[in-house]
């Protein structure tokens, strides 16, 4: 063989090496948000996905949605989407708990605007370990307070958001179905902490240890000129 048929047949070997590490790859990327997902995947038709709406700036003006929470929604939908579940909006206002249940079903915004989020931080009470505070603004955690920060001109640069994923809503209920909850003091934490169950690889091994159980995250995000620029995790654990 030439020296021509040497280099294209070395050429084609450490492209089909190249493909197979880059596959390979994102393959153990993916794994751990898969697993996250798995509980979700069982349900029949579309998994709703209940999102928080704010009434209009002037009277009868139409509920309006954080552009925030839309980008959590699409994520989740194109996560949700390539594992072969499709996903419907529910606004927070007009979200039926009783119809809700009967399959699983994500809420996304915080308690304080989303009946739903409140009512699922309720069942938990004591036995989650973050502890919103809607009259303070906050979140307090291992004996800390966490509060959100602000550029001089008003811009996030700091937010936390809060993961909870219950293989059950209901843990007595033999029918229960799982919920997952997930938001920020802001809307830029409730995005992000979307992102991280998809693409945060480091967040994938520490929850896996807890995949099989109930489980939240607490994650701390820094944003400049409302980009993402560092992530954290705070705590990540089963919920006993």
């Amino acid at each position: 063989m030439g020296d021509l048929g040497i280099n294209l047949l070395a050429s084609a070997i450490w492209y089909v090496l190249g493909l197979g590490t880059t596959r390979a790859l994102q393959f153990i990327k993916t794994y751990g948000s898969k697993q996250f997902w798995r509980p979700f995947l069982k349900g029949k038709g579309t998994l709703a996905v209940v999102l928080t709406d704010k009434p209009g700036a002037q009277p009868r003006s139409p509920r309006k949605i954080s552009l925030t929470d839309v980008q959590a929604f699409s994520d989740v939908r194109s996560v949700l989407a390539s594992l072969g579940r499709n996903v419907e909006i529910k606004s927070g206002s007009s979200a039926d708990m009783d119809q809700l249940q009967k399959d699983s079903f994500v809420s996304l915004g915080g308690p304080k605007a989303n009946g739903v989020s409140d009512h699922v931080l309720s069942r938990l009470a004591d036995r989650l370990p973050v502890r919103y505070d809607a009259a303070e603004g906050c979140f307090f955690f291992g004996g800390g307070q966490f509060r959100a920060a602000y550029s001089p001109s008003g811009l996030v640069t700091q937010d936390y958001g809060l993961i909870i994923r219950l293989l059950k809503l209901d843990r007595n209920g033999p029918d229960a179905k799982p919920a997952l909850v997930v938001f920020g003091l802001h809307g830029h934490g409730t995005e992000q902490a979307i992102k991280a169950i998809t693409a945060n690889a480091h967040l994938a091994r520490t929850l896996k240890p807890h995949i099989k159980q109930d489980l939240f995250a607490f994650l701390k995000f820094d944003f400049v000129e409302h980009k993402c620029i560092k992530s954290e995790i705070i705590g990540a654990n089963s919920i006993p």
